[in-house]
């Protein structure tokens, strides 16, 4: 399965590392817009950046970034998020 993506690696605790990283940066997410921290820096791992919208890619399996924009919408009733 490894070979079908660039720069994969597939191991048994893989999906459970990346759902580690994705509610992490979920939880910062959450304690932001709660006003429990002024703002964060999440270093995670894998760090989701190069997964595309249905499938992984260059070592990342979920794309944070798009998940949390997107649960911050849904759940704060926010209009828009700006990601960098």
């Amino acid at each position: 399965l490894s070979t079908m993506y660039d720069s994969m690696f597939f191991h048994q605790s893989s999906n459970k590392a990346a759902r580690f990283a994705l509610g992490s940066s979920i939880d910062l997410m959450d304690k932001i817009l709660n006003g429990e921290i002024d703002n964060a820096f999440g270093i995670i791992r894998p760090p989701g950046h190069h997964a595309m919208r249905d499938e992984p890619n260059g070592y990342c399996y979920y794309n944070n970034a798009a998940v949390v924009a997107k649960l911050a919408v849904q759940k704060y009733n926010l209009k828009r998020v700006m990601i960098i």
